[in-house]
């Protein structure tokens, strides 16, 4: 596998500014327009086009390879290392390959709650991909979360 690593590459020109991105980005940004507690559906409000799994990592210690080995996911070639630590990268993937450039997603008083993995990546089925944004309960600073809704 580290192999195919080595020999697979993604360039960000390879991949374009999708309506994906536009929707996130009408959506969500600036963060402080959210509504607490208001939930979001990704499958509904990012029904633009195909997709199948949205998968999100947290920086600024990205790393490709070892994300790669784990989760079969080869991010984009982007310059990870010099982001904020309060930001997340998200992607869309349809049929395992990422389709969109790295949307940037977070803020001083944003945390991603939701028990990233020792790689901090999470990744998730699009009919999984529903959240609620509110206060982050264990906070004494005002911070908030887009946290993952568990389906029964």
């Amino acid at each position: 596998m580290i192999a195919s690593f080595l020999n697979k590459k993604i360039q960000l020109s390879s991949l374009s500014e999708s309506c994906l991105t536009e929707s996130f980005n009408k959506e969500f940004i600036p963060l402080e327009k959210l509504n607490l507690n208001t939930e979001y559906n990704f499958s509904k409000i990012f029904n633009c086009t195909e997709w199948d799994e949205v998968f999100i990592v947290q920086a600024p210690y990205i790393n490709r390879a070892f994300i790669y080995i784990q989760s079969g996911v080869l991010l984009p070639e982007y310059d990870y290392i010099n982001s904020s630590e309060n930001n997340h990268f998200v992607f869309f993937i349809n049929n395992g390959h990422i389709i969109n450039k790295p949307i940037i997603f977070g803020g001083p008083y944003f945390l991603f709650s939701n028990n990233f993995n020792r790689s901090n990546y999470l990744k998730i089925e699009k009919e999984n991909a529903n959240f609620i944004y509110k206060k982050y309960e264990d906070s004494y600073y005002g911070m908030v979360t887009l946290e993952l809704i568990e389906n029964d």
